[in-house]
């Protein structure tokens, strides 16, 4: 393959920033599942204070059955396809 064509395939695999995380996070939704793809994906965010505390008051007036229907929705509507 001559370089002007081998450049020319790489310029259009090209994606947004966006469009990059969203592919790589389907991969590693399929691959390890949601939870472990966002535990893997959560530690390289920077966060001050305590993650413990910070889940507990996110998540303390949730329902299981509220959790669901949300996890229901991010995957039909979202990149967790």
């Amino acid at each position: 393959m001559k370089l002007k064509e081998k450049q020319s395939k790489q310029e259009k695999a090209m994606l947004t920033q966006s469009e990059l995380n969203e592919e790589i996070i389907k991969a590693l939704c399929k691959k390890f599942g949601v939870s472990n793809a966002m535990r893997f994906v959560n530690q390289f965010r920077q966060r001050k204070g305590n993650y413990a505390e910070e889940r507990k008051k996110m998540f303390e007036r949730l329902t299981l059955d509220q959790i669901k229907r949300e996890l229901k929705q991010l995957k039909k509507g979202s990149f967790l396809k």
